[in-house]
């Protein structure tokens, strides 16, 4: 599991240090244990649209008013269904094209629902950590969330729990992939989550970009969304939403979040030294995205099963 950056050893020279480039993508997966990759602050990782709030970290702005890709608009849930029972083409198909085609540092991936117009946020660090936490819950680490399975709203309350402290939070997905769906392709769009930990309610309570709001699929949503997705045997379910990390792009999130150092300058001109935040370690993954084929880092799964076969190559 990730450990942060051991700036100590870099500073004291016992790392060979290397000038990050655009092409890094690769060579980040190649580090050698004692690697690392410096990021220039000449570099501008976290590009920001405007409306942000002046008085927020830098890393906070580009998580809530950075740059993303979008997941084109489908017309009406009718039509998402034709795409998919007529020419193939789902939620997973879309999240590939859009990751294709992006250029540079990225927040994630944003969708809207049908029924409400909310916008919907999703990140790789978030898809990455929700698969560890699958780890740890399968393996025995963690005790499973709560599943309670209300039939007559569709929607699934659970606790589930943290690695990172002893909290359990408390969130609600609605529609529930747990159930029949006579529109797999459009409930994917609808899917709603409420989650209680920090980063969801910070970002969902304070992000005024969008008149609707937006909702942050924080790897507590994702983790829940495998689990009770797994549940099921047959394919009927809402269709996943999410990209489901291979084993190379979980080694790849490990190696930008210990393996990577952010040259930064102070309020003096100063230039020190910091460990990737998480809002770096995502955008550095898109960057390094540019370099390598989707379909090595990703599963194509709309059922989101592979979630549970991506954690059990995991070492908890």
């Amino acid at each position: 599991m990730t450990e942060g950056v051991r700036l100590k050893d870099v500073r004291e020279g016992r790392g060979k240090v290397s000038l990050w480039s655009e092409d890094d993508g690769k060579t980040v997966l190649n580090l050698a244990v004692n690697e690392y990759l410096e990021v220039p602050s000449r570099l501008n990782i976290l590009p920001l649209t405007r409306g942000y709030l002046p008085g927020d970290s830098p890393s906070r702005k580009f998580l809530k008013y950075g740059l993303h890709v979008r997941i084109p608009d489908v017309e009406s849930r009718e039509e998402a269904a034709r795409h998919y029972e007529q020419i193939g083409i789902g939620f997973q198909d879309r999240i590939e094209a859009v990751v294709n085609t992006a250029a540079g540092p990225r927040r994630g991936y944003c969708w809207t629902g049908f029924r409400d117009r909310r916008h919907r946020l999703a990140r790789f660090v978030d898809m990455v950590e929700a698969v560890e936490l699958i780890a740890y819950i399968i393996k025995g680490k963690l005790a499973g969330p709560r599943m309670d399975d209300r039939e007559e709203d569709m929607q699934n309350v659970n606790d589930m729990p943290s690695r990172s402290d002893d909290d359990k939070y408390n969130f609600v997905l609605r529609p529930m992939p747990v159930k029949f769906s006579e529109n797999p392709a459009a409930d994917a769009f609808d899917l709603r989550a409420d989650c209680k930990c920090e980063d969801s309610q910070f970002h969902c309570e304070s992000n005024k970009r969008y008149v609707a709001g937006e909702d942050l699929m924080c790897a507590h949503i994702v983790a829940a969304f495998g689990l009770a997705s797994s549940k099921r045997s047959s394919n009927i379910v809402v269709q996943n939403p999410f990209a489901i990390p291979r084993e190379k792009m979980i080694r790849l999130k490990e190696k930008v979040a210990t393996q990577t150092i952010i040259m930064k300058k102070d309020r003096h001109g100063g230039a020190f030294r910091e460990a990737p935040t998480k809002a770096e370690v995502e955008a550095l993954l898109w960057i390094a995205m540019k370099e390598v084929n989707y379909m090595e880092m990703f599963y194509h799964d709309d059922t989101a099963k592979k979630m549970l076969e991506a954690a059990e190559c995991i070492k908890v």
